[in-house]
């Protein structure tokens, strides 16, 4: 089992907790902090390996990494975040972490990873004292070098430090050839030319290569010079892979800057823009000498650009939603996030920020709010039709079973009529002066043709209903046809008569209508509707008026009650779908918003106005040619 202590520095107690049981059952010691205080008053001689979160209140990761680097350098360090960005691992890098892990971690993974920092550290630690040594030999030789000769370029002599930069000894070095150690053999004869038209070479950047073959960068200085008659070559060599490898990095990192399409800026402390990545100007047409003099804040709105400086000042970033402005007055949504930068003493240096486009992503949430709404407004009209047809198939099958009793009884009543007509005839005959005489069959007689008028007028009554009952659910009529838009209001108000016949008056106050084409089903559900509105409207008792006119080529309807009104601040939502003030069980809000969408499909317009407690009036607007707007013949 491992003999290796961990001191493990994190905030999170469930984190913190879970992780280092996991370690201590891989067999590693575990000594556990809750801030970068606490960890660095825990740091021993014993210490094999420092875990510390990034993010912390009070003393965050990067600065107990500077701490622990100057008490203990010697001890490997992994930092962990759940939220990276490039500049914090650039910083953690250069800082001295051996490694920065990204949240969560694996057991295995936190594993391999402390065995790999132990190791890099055990080698920062050699190249450490490798160069304190070459400090103390700086006297007599100041830096690795070599001696070859110029004609074949045979090595005669290398330091031990040469040799072990390419992993061999010195012995091992002498009497090989310098084209053995250059991994871009080209480059060789680049060198040769300089010595032979400048005499020396200085700072060159060169790629060696390793006893092993791998590649190491080294910037070296050579000179031509003669010993004991021989040309040779005489240089000094320095081991700059670690600086090519972070310039490598430092030059991925500047792609990523300048091929983001994301907005990068760098700012100074006051917001004063640093710097920027083209996805800037790109996306607002800024150019420099526009920016030039002004600050980020600038950009914004005076109340975002508080909002954005107090939580920078009180939580030293900002994370959020803001409004930017492009050169044009063009409003951009963002997605902005804000953080700092500290120098080496861990003061604040700068600021980074990091802002994402969102206009798309906005224009899709509202066109798919649109499309969702358009979709509850199709599928309230859907289930509303439904409805409509099963009320208009009920009604139109009571309406037949009605009308055959009727029949039935309106032909007998006039075989009755008639019956009745002949028997008096045959009285006569039989008696001239019964009728003159007898009050007893004159008073029966009269009561007699009394019941056939009831029997008459209730005959036609019930006749009168079965026909509007059938012409209202007339199925067919989804289709434009020419109607009488009275009739359609009639048929209407007798499905509805047996509801406001004891409470409500109907004034009707009819103007002169064309035969018009509409669709006459749809058009009778939107007269429902809004009558039931209208019905419902009224508490006790009250009016309802119904107005009919011609505007040029429009036809207006207008349905008036005297009930409750609706509030001022309800108009301008009662046509959307679900909207209801009836509360629960009593409205589904999709009346009006079918209605809205019938009369839109007419080619027309419905508008409402209200006062509460004076009633409200309902006012459809729709055209008396529809079948030449839509080219129906």
């Amino acid at each position: 089992m491992p003999d290796i202590n961990i001191l493990y520095i994190e905030d999170d107690p469930a984190q913190r907790t879970s992780l280092a049981e996991s370690l201590r059952g891989r067999g590693f010691g575990v000594v556990e902090a809750a801030s970068g205080e606490e960890g660095l008053g825990l740091l021993s001689d014993e210490t094999a390996v420092v875990l510390c979160d990034l993010h912390m209140p009070e003393m965050d990761g990067i600065e107990v990494l500077r701490r622990v680097q100057r008490r203990s350098p010697d001890v490997p360090f992994i930092l962990l975040t759940a939220h990276p960005s490039i500049p914090i691992a650039v910083e953690a890098i250069v800082e001295g972490a051996q490694r920065f892990l990204i949240k969560p971690v694996s057991p295995d993974e936190m594993e391999i990873s402390i065995y790999q920092a132990i190791e890099f550290a055990r080698l920062r630690r050699w190249q450490r004292e490798a160069e304190e040594q070459l400090l103390r030999l700086v006297e007599a030789v100041p830096v690795p070098y070599i001696i070859t000769r110029l004609r074949d370029g045979k090595i005669l002599y290398a330091n031990k430090h040469l040799a072990n930069m390419v992993g061999l000894t010195p012995d091992e070095m002498k009497n090989r050839n310098t084209v053995d150690f250059y991994y871009d053999p080209e480059k060789r004869l680049e060198v040769l030319e300089r010595l032979k038209r400048d005499g020396f070479v200085t700072d060159m950047e060169v790629r060696v290569k390793r006893a092993d073959g791998t590649p190491m960068w080294s910037v070296f200085s050579l000179a031509s010079s003669e010993m004991a008659g021989e040309k040779v070559v005489l240089g000094g060599f320095l081991d700059i892979t670690r600086r090519k490898d972070l310039e490598d990095r430092l030059h991925l990192y500047h792609e990523v800057f300048k091929h983001s399409i994301d907005v990068i800026m760098v700012i100074d402390k006051e917001g004063h823009i640093l710097e920027r990545n083209p996805a800037h100007q790109k996306r607002t047409g800024f150019t420099d000498e526009d920016l030039a003099g002004k600050t980020v804040f600038d950009l914004l709105t005076l109340e975002k650009a508080a909002e954005v400086k107090k939580a920078m000042e009180k939580d030293g970033g900002f994370q959020g939603e803001l409004e930017g402005v492009g050169k044009g007055g063009e409003k951009i949504p963002v997605l902005v996030s804000v953080f700092p930068i500290h120098d080496e003493e861990g003061k604040l240096d700068l600021y980074v920020s990091m802002g994402r486009d969102i206009t798309a992503i906005k224009r899709a949430l509202t066109d798919l709010a649109d499309t969702n709404r358009e979709l509850r407004q199709t599928q309230a009209q859907l289930v509303q039709s439904e409805k409509m047809a099963s009320l208009g198939g009920l009604v139109a099958g009571i309406a037949h079973e009605i009308n055959t009793p009727v029949g039935a009884m309106t032909s007998m009543h006039d075989t009755l009529v008639r019956a009745i007509v002949k028997l008096k005839e045959h009285l006569k005959q039989q008696s001239p002066d019964a009728f003159e005489t007898d009050e007893r069959l004159k008073s029966l007689f009269a009561m007699i043709d009394e019941s056939n008028q009831v029997i008459r007028s209730g005959a036609t009554r019930v006749a009168e209903i079965v026909r509007r009952l059938r012409s209202f659910a007339r199925l067919d009529e989804a289709e434009l046809k020419k109607v009488d838009i009275h009739e359609g209001l009639e048929d209407t108000l007798t499905l509805v008569h047996h509801e406001i016949k004891h409470n409500i008056q109907v004034v009707r106050d009819y103007g002169k209508l064309p035969m018009m084409s509409v669709y006459p089903s749809r058009l009778n559900q939107v007269f429902l509707n809004l009558l039931n509105n209208a019905r419902q409207a009224i508490r006790d008792k009250g009016t309802i008026t119904i107005r009919t006119r011609i505007e040029g080529e429009t036809a207006v309807i207008e349905f008036s009650d005297d009930g409750t009104g609706i509030p001022k601040e309800n108009l301008s939502r009662v046509f959307d779908p679900g909207f209801t003030t009836k509360g629960v069980g009593i409205g589904t809000g999709l009346g009006l918003s079918i209605c809205y969408q019938i009369v839109k499909d007419h080619r027309g317009r419905i508008d409402v106005q209200s006062e509460v407690g004076k009633g409200a009036t309902f006012t459809i607007r729709i055209p008396t040619h529809l079948d030449e707007i839509l080219g129906v013949s």
